[in-house]
């Protein structure tokens, strides 16, 4: 694989250096025998992914230059699928019109122009014999969709310690994390937000649930020290749940459903019917996501937001996703980073370079 993805690297790199001009976007094509081959496999405990690796080797040349990678049957029509040639056609173009200098497919009304959007992830480092180390990634985009990718430092998290599987940060590490997005957010966006809402698809640990790894002051105070003491900030919680509502029809419940539970927490239907299509446009039953909030502004709001940002995956051009863009885009990124080399500094930021 690591040949493969070589061969690649470096024809995108001989067709920059060859090219008159600066492409807006280069388009490789992987050949159906190749990706039959070795495609995705498992090798040892450590699952390999040939599209991830090819994308982390480019982005590591610094280059700058979008890529699209399509597969040799998806143009030959011989590729299986649940999307019919339009909805291919439709999400190939709009993908690349997103990556060609930045534009904006579609923006979405109910976003509020001085709010920062930010997702943070964690990983694990995809190497044999480092089950222990993890990666955070911190996302953050504007009311246009508009986003950058910041990649922590390594880090080690022992579940058998803590006794929760899902990873939390150290006060430090959180408060520089927050600090170098948002630092880096101001600067790109030539912009200074009033508020900022954060997504986590886990609990915001306080010094009261475990002293080691107060992630919320140190969230907290990296924001105040960024952007003043008076700036506003939600912190939310977003989970999947087991929780059902039923209605009296051969559909289920209506996308935007909302169970208000207190004035911090709800259930969010962000899949169900759809008025507009008359139709559920989905394979299983959906389910609401739980969403808890730590700040000031309502739960209903919190929701509204979320709801609307399921809508900015510039991706595709579905009518929406199940989970908004601030966590449906770090599992991309994720996958993608565990391959970069480890010797790279400052990889591209830009959200539409992971797509």
């Amino acid at each position: 694989m690591n040949d493969i993805s070589e061969l690649y690297t470096n024809c995108y790199l001989e067709l920059i250096e060859n090219t008159t001009g600066r492409p807006d976007i280069i388009i490789l094509i992987i050949g159906k025998d190749v990706f039959k081959k070795i495609g995705t496999f498992t090798l040892g405990n450590v699952f390999h992914n040939l599209r991830r690796k090819i994308k982390a080797d480019i982005l590591a040349t610094g280059k700058n230059i979008p890529i699209q990678i399509i597969l040799e049957n998806t143009i030959d029509g011989t590729k299986k699928s649940l999307q019919d040639l339009s909805m291919i056609a439709w999400n190939f173009c709009v993908a690349q019109y997103y990556k060609t200098a930045n534009c904006t497919p579609w923006t979405i009304r109910d976003i509020d122009a001085d709010t920062c959007y930010l997702g943070i992830s964690f990983h694990k480092i995809n190497e044999k014999g480092k089950n222990h180390l993890r990666s955070s990634i911190a996302q953050a985009f504007n009311k246009d969709g508009k986003g950058l990718v910041f990649t922590g430092k390594q880090f080690e998290w022992r579940s058998e310690k803590t006794k929760v599987v899902t990873p939390h940060l150290k006060y430090a590490y959180a408060k520089e994390l927050i600090i170098n997005v948002l630092n880096q957010y101001k600067l790109l966006n030539k912009h200074t937000p009033k508020r900022i809402v954060i997504h986590k698809t886990s609990d915001f640990w306080d010094a009261y649930v475990n002293p080691d790894y107060n992630e919320l002051d140190g969230i907290v105070d990296g924001i105040k020290e960024s952007l003043g003491e008076d700036i506003e900030y939600d912190l939310v919680t977003i989970k999947n749940s087991q929780l059902r509502l039923l209605r009296n029809s051969d559909y289920p419940v209506l996308r935007g459903t909302l169970l208000k539970v207190s004035n911090d927490k709800a259930f969010l239907y962000s899949n169900g019917f759809i008025p507009y299509y008359d139709t559920y446009p989905g394979a299983y039953v959906p389910m609401p996501l739980s969403v808890e909030n730590i700040g000031e502004t309502p739960i209903v709001e919190i929701c509204q937001e979320i709801l609307a940002l399921t809508k900015m995956n510039f991706n595709n051009c579905s009518y929406c996703d199940g989970l908004p863009i601030t966590i449906q885009f770090s599992k991309k990124v994720g996958e993608i980073i565990q391959y970069f080399p480890k010797d790279l500094e400052n990889p591209p930021n830009k959200y539409f370079f992971y797509m």
